[in-house]
């Protein structure tokens, strides 16, 4: 009974894991908000840049957050493939780009303006 039991929670949890890399989830969606597309492909620039919006930034000030969020995200993408294939081992390029969001984030939401 309790080999049954553990069985049947075991395929329980492997069947709500797996809905995590459905297509569904991974496919771009409108912003429930205002009906637009997600702007990044990462979420914690997403957030970001919707606090920028919701801020009402300069439109300079908009612009150039935006294009260094897109090299953030590039690099990002490019340390995830990194990080596949085993080349960042001690870390390094991850705490580089840590370091970096956080140095956009300060720049441009803790700075008087």
């Amino acid at each position: 009974m309790r080999l049954q039991c553990l069985f049947a929670a075991l395929c329980l949890g492997v069947g709500v894991m797996a809905g995590k890399y459905s297509r569904e989830l991974n496919e771009p969606k409108p912003n429930d908000r205002d009906g637009q597309a997600v702007e990044f492909r990462i979420a914690k620039l997403n957030q970001v840049w919707e606090k920028a919006q919701r801020m009402q930034l300069s439109p300079v000030r908009q612009a150039e957050l935006h294009s260094d969020l897109k090299l953030q995200e590039k690099d990002e993408l490019q340390w995830k493939k990194m990080k596949v294939e085993g080349l960042d081992e001690n870390g390094e390029k991850e705490a580089q780009l840590r370091r970096s969001f956080h140095g956009l984030f300060y720049k441009f939401f803790l700075t008087a303006e």
